[in-house]
């Protein structure tokens, strides 16, 4: 389904004397991009949480 979304503008747009493969390529290219950095920034946040999980419970553990 997620395909037809990002490729059915690009297909449509061949009408008007645009080319389907490079339109699809960046629309291909921009959403591989997008998920690449939404995967990214959640791996940073969980290392991120994990790490202020951690000092959390050394410092309680210290009793302080």
């Amino acid at each position: 389904m997620t395909m037809l979304i990002l490729l059915g503008p690009a297909i449509e747009d061949s009408a008007s004397g645009t080319g389907v493969l490079a339109a699809s390529a960046v629309r291909v290219g921009l959403f591989v991009g997008v998920a690449l950095y939404a995967w990214a920034t959640v791996w940073l946040l969980e290392r991120w949480r994990a790490s202020r999980s951690e000092a959390c419970s050394s410092t309680t553990a210290e009793g302080g």
